[in-house]
């Protein structure tokens, strides 16, 4: 920013110069009138909010008319949103102190709350508690329906997690696709394992399902997310519930190639290794086909032993860690309908 005597340039945007001294003058020289001057002093401002600019060139800007509500462009940006995405609490506080509306959405519905939230992956929250402290609304969504706390969620932030639960952050929310914070959490394949624990200890609905009848445990199991999957279990995930083409979550789990505990621990807790999809397909017609041998030999031993009894444990943990030569051995046991627990005996020992 260079300073002089009659106007002041932001070096950023060398295109715009700004009169200060005497700007009705000014103006008024070049033919335009006050209109064109507040044009540009809005703009200023607009540009300054959202710069490296010092706070006091903000003040000056608003001494000299320009509108502090002021929303330009396409998107209906105001100066204390542009503020709120930098991170510039300096800012944020001034514009404040001189009545910006807090409350005030863009074309989108997003305000300033909405544009502080942008500083999660910076883990920066220092403008967002300013902003709640002075009466933003945590609740707030866009125009889908999406909220802070899902995109924290889905940005995989504990602390912002953690933070908005403990303000008020509604875990029930739904977005027009209806997706929960839970289930934008499990969109991440990386998602931290506590994000989960804190959405379903302040009440998450584990069962929730989108638009599409995807839920959580579907979502991780497809992603091959074995921690995630054993704690959706233990909060009553439904391992048989479908989505609209009939798929399970042992199905995407088979489907995506994924680690072969997950299918032990689906198994476990009762899936259906009957189960179709839409296409007709079973859990054991997809291990076949995509060549997954280990899967074949769980879901095959669910339907010749039932019952979970410390031998059908037994004999499918061996199931699970036998070598590809022996897992072959496995399914041929399983087409032999003379072939009983005591055979995996066997089998162990000459693995």
């Amino acid at each position: 920013m260079i300073l002089s005597k009659t106007s002041f340039v932001f070096t950023e945007y060398p295109c715009l110069t700004v009169i200060i001294v005497d700007p009705f003058d000014s103006f008024s020289e070049h033919g335009t009138g006050v209109a064109a001057r507040d044009e540009e002093m809005n703009r200023a401002l607009l540009c300054a909010s959202e710069s490296e600019c010092d706070v006091k060139i903000g003040v000056l800007l608003l001494k000299y008319g320009a509108d502090i509500n002021n929303a330009e462009g396409e998107y209906g940006h105001t100066a204390l949103m542009k503020a709120s995405s930098k991170g510039r609490i300096d800012w944020v506080a001034m514009l404040l102190e001189n009545g910006a509306d807090i409350t005030a959405a863009d074309f989108y519905e997003n305000t300033a709350l909405s544009f502080a939230a942008a500083n999660i992956h910076k883990n920066d929250m220092k403008v967002f508690l300013f902003l709640l402290k002075c009466g933003a609304n945590i609740h707030t969504a866009d125009i889908t329906g999406y909220t802070t706390l899902m995109g924290a969620s889905q940005a995989s932030s504990v602390r912002w997690v953690e933070m908005l639960l403990k303000n008020g952050a509604y875990v029930t929310d739904r977005e027009e696709e209806f997706n929960t914070a839970l289930l934008c959490a499990t969109n991440n394949s990386n998602c931290d394992l506590k994000i989960g624990r804190l959405l379903l200890d302040y009440g998450s609905d584990v069962n929730a399902a989108d638009h599409l009848g995807d839920t959580a445990l579907m979502r991780v199991s497809t992603h091959g997310r074995v921690d995630w999957v054993k704690m959706l279990l233990k909060h009553g995930a439904e391992v048989a519930a479908r989505d609209r083409y009939g798929g399970t979550a042992l199905l995407y789990a088979i489907i995506k190639k994924r680690d072969v505990n997950i299918g032990r621990l689906l198994l476990q807790y009762g899936a259906d290794v009957n189960a179709t999809d839409g296409e007709g397909r079973t859990a054991l017609s997809v291990a076949s086909a995509c060549g997954r041998y280990q899967f074949q030999c769980c879901v095959n031993f669910q339907r010749k032993f039932p019952l979970k009894t410390c031998v059908y444990y037994f004999a499918l943990n061996q199931c699970l860690i036998c070598r590809p030569v022996s897992t072959l051995l496995c399914i041929n046991l399983f087409e032999n309908s003379q072939s009983t627990p005591g055979d995996w005996q066997l089998l162990y020992s000459s693995a």
